[in-house]
């Protein structure tokens, strides 16, 4: 049996009109996972195939995301769905 959450991505995967919708929750559960401090530091730009992308231009909080990196992934599968978020790429 298949979970709603994998439904639901299978939908939005297949629909590029829902693609907004998919950044949309990706950004929130970002938002929720890392908290406001480090959200206005490093801002989701993509999110593909469960590699979500995210630019960060300072240095200090690059590494704070690098360290913290298995428990946000952890937290936003807790929002998302398990398994929806399977790596965190940083650029600057």
């Amino acid at each position: 049996m298949r979970r709603i959450s994998e439904i639901i991505e299978r939908i939005i995967e297949t629909n590029p009109r829902l693609s907004k919708l998919k950044i949309f929750s990706v950004k929130t559960a970002w938002r929720e996972a890392v908290g406001e401090v480090l959200e206005k530091k490093a801002k989701v730009v993509g999110f593909e195939n469960g590699t979500l992308f995210v630019e960060c231009r300072d240095p200090l909080w690059l590494s704070e995301i690098h360290f913290r990196k298995k428990r946000i992934v952890e937290k936003m599968n807790a929002i998302l769905g398990e398994g929806v978020v399977k790596d965190i790429r940083i650029t600057r």
